[in-house]
């Protein structure tokens, strides 16, 4: 059988958890005799917006896709990616196509394989499927529903406030409110609460957004009609998924993560009286909470905190970064997967310090794996 792993991005370009459990679901399903293609968007640098390229890895192909910067359209489909997959489809033509994420690339990948009759299986790793904020947040960190496109509208109008209230800094739709000062927190208070009026906006632009938000979940349910399974790793996003619309059958799967690296490697103990070997691993992000993490750990005695993870959000991460030398934590950078056993092996506890509703980290059953607690 001919499998099609799609993804919304693959390592080395994209190093946490959902581009690292693609890798070795194409490890282990090539081990199983199927003939594996997994289909990624890339960097565009050195050639052409979409062109496409093969790569062997680990027994199985890569097709990669020159996306570079995107810019998707009302639906959340980039523009020329599902036309795209529809020319590796009627070249390659897989027996099956098993979506792990569509974010940047949008719904319309799932019409090309369902139009020319291919069976779809989507696992769902958050909440996208039903809402284009995944991380059910509003830029104030709030809990969005995602089923009231009136709060996502303003997401979007928020979003574009910040956009202008920071416009130096990548902000990737979240805010701390440190990070603003009172007028400023005030007006994103109206545009996700108010008025958006008094942050400068027209009635137009307003509805315009309500719209855009009706739109996009509308498309994206539309599309999910015709996938023939979708997989949740746990009944609570199960739940949150049949409750914001999703009609296609729906059952509850745990992803699994490959345990041989674990196996040979041997826990370092710790010496008696050395401080207690802590340990942040993924993405720096905001929604990730690293900065409480720092906060919290600043001036605690016995204590050594390790940061393991790098992230686009540049000026949140060197922000973090700065925090973590001043309060005494070594700042290790990116890591490879390859490089996990033996990080966890010198580590006592792994600390997830997550602000949005985390589905099922990779990072802790990994944590489990090497005999390493987990705080989260």
């Amino acid at each position: 059988m001919r499998v099609c792993l799609l993804t919304h991005a693959l390592t080395p370009y994209e190093l946490t958890g959902v581009e690292n459990h693609t890798a070795q679901l194409a490890c282990a399903l090539a081990r199983a005799g199927c003939e594996v293609q997994v289909f990624a968007p890339c960097p565009s640098e050195g050639t052409w917006r979409l062109a496409q390229r093969l790569e062997e890895r680990d027994g199985y192909e890569i097709h990669w896709l020159a996306l570079g910067e995107r810019h998707p359209d009302e639906e959340g489909n980039e523009p020329g990616a599902a036309e795209a997959f529809g020319r590796y489809l009627d070249r390659e033509r897989p027996s099956l196509v098993h979506a792990q994420h569509l974010v940047g690339m949008g719904p319309a990948l799932i019409e090309e394989a369902k139009r020319r009759g291919v069976p779809f299986v989507f696992t769902a790793h958050d909440a996208w499927l039903v809402c284009e904020e995944y991380r059910l947040l509003r830029p104030d960190f709030v809990a969005l529903d995602p089923t009231d496109t009136d709060s996502l509208g303003r997401v979007f109008l928020a979003r574009k406030l910040l956009d202008r209230l920071l416009p130096e800094a990548d902000h990737q739709g979240l805010v701390l409110k440190r990070d603003l000062n009172e007028e400023a927190r005030a007006l994103l208070g109206d545009v996700l609460d108010g008025d958006p009026r008094t942050a400068g906006f027209e009635p137009e632009e307003i509805e315009g957004m309500r719209r855009r938000a009706e739109v996009a979940r509308s498309a994206r349910l539309e599309a999910l009609r015709a996938v023939d399974l979708v997989l949740s790793p746990t009944q609570f996003l199960a739940g949150v998924l049949r409750e914001g619309g999703v009609e296609a059958p729906l059952e509850v799967e745990p992803c699994g993560i490959d345990l041989r690296p674990f196996k040979d490697q041997s826990h370092t103990p710790r010496a008696t009286g050395a401080p207690l070997r802590v340990a942040f691993l993924g993405g720096v992000s905001k929604h990730k909470g690293l900065h409480d993490l720092l906060e919290a750990a600043d001036g605690l005695e016995g204590v050594a905190l390790r940061v393991h993870g790098s992230s686009s959000d540049h000026a949140y991460s060197k922000r973090c970064e700065e925090r973590a030398v001043a309060a005494g934590a070594e700042w290790c950078g990116p890591f490879s997967h390859a490089e996990l056993p033996g990080i966890l092996a010198e580590t006592d506890a792994v600390v997830v310090p997550s602000k949005w509703p985390e589905n099922a980290p990779f990072v802790i059953r990994e944590a489990f794996a090497a005999g390493v607690c987990v705080i989260a």
